[in-house]
């Protein structure tokens, strides 16, 4: 993202974060690297990667007072995008209104529910009738899906024009649009 006229080489994204930061009136964190690191930032990892939050702190604030608005998926879901940033500059709308994760207004109306709630699948499960094997109709919680407990309305709304979400096409949900649990902390490096 640009290059460093001094000695030539790319201008590292931390740079571009310590010399942008302090001056936004808000900042975004957009797909599921940048809000918590993603599959790169599980333990273990020696690459040292870490979402926006964890690099410039759960408790930074912009230069209006704003916590860090985190939009995860992979990828983001197109219009859970644009919502957040038309919540973003709705005069009101922002102050105060997050979940434990630090999704905003915006994302918290938009990942209020699991998975599971918008799941076509969701009867097969109240039924107790699951799939053994992909390719099924039935629910797929026993071959590894986590909509029961993954926050998120793809299911409902669909990747693009109303069209997919993980278990309505047959994949499982991987929580792609949840923070992973970790027990050692990434530090960069």
């Amino acid at each position: 993202m640009g290059t460093d006229e001094h000695t030539g080489q790319p201008i590292p994204t931390c740079d571009w974060i310590d010399r942008l930061a302090p001056k936004a009136v808000a900042v975004v964190a957009i797909g599921t690297c940048a809000t918590y690191g993603g599959i790169h930032a599980m333990q273990g990892n020696p690459t040292g990667c870490m979402g926006l939050a964890d690099y410039l702190g759960w408790e930074w604030k912009s230069k209006a007072g704003l916590p860090i608005v985190n939009v995860p998926g992979c990828p983001v879901q197109p219009d859970n995008f644009m919502e957040t940033v038309l919540y973003l500059l709705l005069p009101g709308c922002w102050i105060g209104a997050h979940d434990s994760t630090r999704r905003a207004v915006a994302p918290y109306l938009l990942f209020g529910q699991t998975v599971h709630e918008g799941c076509d699948r969701a009867g097969y499960y109240e039924q107790g009738d699951f799939a053994t094997a992909y390719g099924s109709p039935k629910c797929i919680v026993k071959i590894g899906c986590w909509g029961p407990v993954v926050n998120c309305n793809v299911p409902k709304r669909g990747w693009m024009n109303g069209i997919g979400g993980c278990p309505n096409v047959g994949g499982i949900c991987i929580g792609c649009t949840m923070r992973a649990s970790r027990t050692s902390s990434c530090v960069y490096g």
